[in-house]
């Protein structure tokens, strides 16, 4: 019986280990996020040096030009991670969240929401 319980006691101080190295995996950093993001938007620029965002309220393609992004970054209750970013596309400033997804392999970029145009809400 004491055999047992020390090979019990072993076996879930082992998954504990196994489930806290896996919550290390996914966890990001700021750093880690903002360059996750950057290499993102020098990925999509077009060769024209724009970056390609479809404005879902005005129902059009927005051919930004990159300014700045953004820190702190902030996570969501889903545990994705975003930031801020700012773009123009000759007329108006945007604001765009960028929305990191974390996965067991790569994080990626999974959305991008214009959240604010000209200082205006969209939300």
């Amino acid at each position: 019986m004491k055999t047992k319980l020390i090979f019990f006691v072993a076996l879930m101080g082992f998954a504990f280990v196994s489930c806290q190295k896996q919550e290390e995996i996914t966890k990001l950093s700021s750093e880690d996020v903002v360059k996750i993001i950057g290499d993102y938007i020098k990925e999509m620029i077009s060769e024209d040096g724009s970056f390609a965002v479809e404005d879902k309220k005005e129902n059009r393609t927005r051919e930004l030009e990159f300014v700045k992004i953004y820190e702190p970054v902030q996570k969501t209750e889903e545990g994705d991670y975003f930031t801020c970013v700012d773009f123009t596309d000759g007329n108006d400033r945007l604001d765009v969240d960028l929305y990191v997804t974390k996965t067991e392999g790569n994080p990626k970029v999974s959305d991008v929401v214009i959240h604010m145009v000209n200082g205006e809400s969209r939300k």
